[in-house]
C-alpha cells in the first residue's frame, strides 16, 4: 500500500505488532517486546539467548512485573523472573537505591543485569553469551538458565519443557533475518520539477525481518547531500511508495533513501540507490508587496514576491513629467447598474493618483460633476431622466506643487433605462383567467408581462404588449392556480432590448 504523506515529518520507530486480543494480552505483548529489546541491546545477546530468557520468563511471571506470590514456606516471589526470598528482598533494596519501582519492568531488568554481573552469576551470562545463533542454541540456553538461574523444583523436567518452548515458540517469532537492500523506482529521478507538483518513490518488499521502512530526505548544501540532518519518517512494513508533496520544500536539489528497519533489533538494511531530484519555481505567482510611487522630483518602483518560492521582481517607476502624465488614460472607465434615473461610474485605481474628477457633457460642453479623493473607485450619477442619452468623462489627476496635473479624459455614453410602470391590477375570471391593468408609460415600446408560481419563485415571460395596451387578459391558467405577476416596460434599441425595473407584484388566483 502507498502512503501519501507531506514533509517536515517527525522520526517514528516502529517497535512491534501488537497481537490482537485482550488489554492485558496487549499490555503483556509490548512487555515481550521491552524485555527483548532490553535483553538484545543493553545485555548484548544474541536471538536464540534472548529466546532461550524469554521462554523461562513466560513460565514464571507471563511477563507480568508486579506479579507477587508466597511459596510453601510462605517466602515472597515477585517480579519477571520470581525472585524468592533474600533474592526478591535484594530486588527492593536494589530499586529502592537507585529511583526504580521494584515492580516495574525498567528496575527489574537493571537487577537483573546486575546479578548477571556478580560472581555466583558470572558463568550463566558468559554460556549465554557463546550459545550459536540457532533454534538449538535457544534451547540449550532456556536449558541452562532455568538450571542454574531459576532452579526450580524438577529442574531437569523444567528445563527440557522450556528449552523446547523458547525453540518451538520464541525462536521462529524473535530470530532475526537480515534485511536485503530496498531498489527504488521514480519517474521524479533526475528531473527538475515544479513546486506544485508530487514526487512519487516506490520499492519492492524486501526479504529479512522487517518491521519497516525508514524513508529519509537529504537537500545538497555545499556540495553534497548532508544524510545527517536529513528530514525522515518510518512507514509501516506493507507500504510500497510514498508521495512527497513538494509544495512543503524550498528551491534546491534532494535525494531520498529508502532502508528495511527492524525496531526490535534496532538495525536497518541498506538502500542500493538513490532518488535524485530537482524542485524550482517554474510557474511564478507574484504579489506585489512593496511599493514607493514615483513623484515629480524622484523615481519609484514596486516591489513583486513570488508566493511559491520567495523571488523577487522589482519594476522601476520612473519619476512623473506633466507631458507623460497628460498621456495617461483612467483604465476601464464602464456603466454599472443603469436605473432610470441613476446611473454607476466605475474605473480601476490609479496608483499615483491624487484623485479623480468626472465631467457630464450638457449641450456641447463638459460641466464638471464631482471631484473624488484617491481611494474612489465608483461614482453614482443620480437625477437622470429615463430612457435619455447621457455622456461623461474622467481624469485622473497629480498635485505637482499648487497645481493639478490631469491625465488625458476618458469618455462613455449610456442610455438610462425606461421608467417603470405599477401593476394596478390582477384579478381572477372565470374558466381559468386571470385579467392585470397598469399605468401607462410614455415612450416606451411595450410591456413585457412576468408569472411566478410562488412568492420567491422567478419569473417567467408568459406575454408581451404594445406601448398603447396598458392592460391584458391570460388565458388557460387553470382553476385554482395561484400566480403571482408583475411588468416590466422596454424600448428597442441599436443595441438591443432595454428593460425597465420590475413593477410591483400582485397575486391572483384562477378560478
Amino acid at each position: 500500500m502507498k502512503k501519501t504523506v507531506t514533509l517536515f515529518f517527525s522520526m517514528l520507530i516502529l517497535l512491534a505488532v501488537l497481537i490482537p486480543g485482550t488489554a492485558a494480552h496487549a499490555a503483556s505483548s509490548s512487555n515481550k517486546t521491552q524485555v527483548f529489546q532490553y535483553l538484545i541491546q543493553k545485555l548484548g545477546f544474541n536471538s536464540a539467548a534472548t529466546c532461550g530468557i524469554m521462554a523461562n520468563i513466560e513460565h514464571e511471571s507471563e511477563f507480568q512485573p508486579n506479579l507477587v506470590i508466597r511459596d510453601a514456606n510462605g517466602l515472597p516471589s515477585g517480579g519477571l523472573c520470581q525472585w524468592n526470598g533474600g533474592r526478591f528482598t535484594n530486588l527492593r533494596n536494589f530499586c529502592n537505591n537507585r529511583g526504580y519501582d521494584y515492580l516495574s519492568i525498567e528496575g527489574q531488568l537493571e537487577y537483573l543485569k546486575y546479578e548477571l554481573q556478580k560472581d555466583s552469576f558470572k558463568h550463566i551470562y558468559k554460556y549465554l553469551k557463546q550459545v550459536p545463533n540457532n533454534k538449538e542454541g535457544a534451547y540449550n540456553a532456556a536449558h541452562y538458565w532455568c538450571y542454574y538461574f531459576e532452579i526450580p523444583r524438577n529442574r531437569a523436567r523444567q528445563a527440557a519443557a522450556r528449552g523446547n518452548a523458547a525453540a518451538e515458540k520464541y525462536w521462529p517469532a524473535f530470530r532475526y533475518v537480515p534485511i536485503t537492500e530496498v531498489a527504488l523506482k521514480s519517474d521524479a529521478d533526475g528531473k527538475t520539477l515544479d513546486l506544485d507538483d508530487v514526487a512519487t518513490v516506490r520499492w519492492k518488499a524486501v526479504k529479512g525481518s522487517v518491521t519497516g521502512y525508514l524513508v529519509r530526505l537529504a537537500e545538497k548544501k555545499n556540495g553534497s547531500f548532508n544524510w545527517d540532518k536529513a528530514q525522515s519518517c518510518t512507514l509501516p512494513a506493507s507500504s510500497k511508495g510514498i508521495d512527497f508533496k513538494l509544495s512543503d520544500l524550498k528551491p534546491g536539489r534532494y535525494a531520498v533513501r529508502v532502508c528495511g528497519v527492524n525496531g526490535l533489533y534496532g538495525v536497518q538494511g541498506g538502500c542500493d540507490n538513490a532518488i535524485k531530484f530537482d524542485v524550482a519555481c517554474l510557474t511564478h505567482e507574484y504579489d506585489l508587496k512593496k511599493e514607493k510611487l514615483p513623484t515629480f522630483e524622484k523615481d519609484g518602483k514596486r516591489i513583486y514576491t513570488c508566493a511559491e518560492c520567495g523571488e523577487k521582481k522589482v519594476v522601476a517607476l520612473k519619476k512623473l513629467t506633466e507631458a507623460g502624465y497628460a498621456r495617461r488614460t483612467v483604465q476601464d472607465f464602464a456603466v454599472t447598474d443603469t436605473a432610470a434615473t441613476a446611473a454607476t461610474l466605475t474605473w480601476d485605481p490609479v496608483s499615483v493618483a491624487n484623485g479623480y474628477r468626472i465631467w457630464q457633457k450638457v449641450d456641447d460642453a463638459w460641466v464638471k460633476l464631482k471631484t473624488l479623493s484617491a481611494k474612489a473607485t465608483s461614482f453614482r450619477v443620480q437625477g437622470l431622466d429615463s430612457n435619455s442619452p447621457y455622456a461623461f468623462r474622467i481624469a485622473s489627476f497629480v498635485k505637482n506643487g499648487e497645481e493639478n496635473v490631469f491625465s488625458a479624459p476618458q469618455e462613455l455614453a449610456l442610455t438610462t433605462r425606461p421608467a417603470g410602470t405599477s401593476l394596478i391590477e390582477a384579478a381572477a375570471k372565470s374558466g381559468g383567467k386571470v385579467s392585470l391593468k397598469w399605468e401607462r408609460v410614455k415612450g416606451v415600446d411595450g410591456y413585457i408581462i412576468y408569472l411566478a408560481d410562488d412568492p420567491a419563485g422567478e419569473m417567467r415571460e408568459v406575454a408581451s404588449v404594445g406601448s398603447w395596451w396598458p392592460f391584458v387578459t391570460l388565458r388557460d391558467l387553470g382553476d385554482g392556480t395561484r400566480c403571482y405577476f408583475c411588468v416590466r416596460s422596454y424600448v428597442d434599441t441599436d443595441n438591443g432590448r432595454v428593460l425597465s425595473a420590475p413593477s410591483n407584484v400582485r397575486r391572483a388566483t384562477a378560478k
